[in-house]
């Protein structure tokens, strides 16, 4: 008799009812997909920005603190919303 390669098969079965990880697996990735959604969320808009040649664009836009370009106060403002023109008063000579 010559020697032969022996051959193996492999016969898999399915389990028998299905784990509490292929349950919860999909939940899970719902619940990450909105989290991460919310996190991505822009803050709330303001109605009324403020822009001033003297703001910085940093700054929430408002009237004691306004942004310095009309893209920054657009960028913070509510759709709707007013975005109002501070001239500085020139000062005394």
């Amino acid at each position: 008799m010559k020697n032969s390669p022996k051959q193996l098969r492999v016969v898999t079965r399915p389990r028998s009812g299905s784990s509490a990880t292929a349950k919860i697996a999909p939940l899970l990735s719902v619940l990450g997909c909105l989290v991460a959604l919310l996190y991505a969320a822009p803050a709330q808009a303001q109605t009324r920005t403020w822009v001033s040649g003297v703001g910085d664009d940093a700054n929430p836009c408002s009237r004691t603190a306004p942004c310095k370009t009309f893209p920054g106060a657009i960028s913070k403002t509510a759709a709707g919303g007013e975005i109002t023109v501070s001239i500085p008063a020139a000062s005394a000579a």
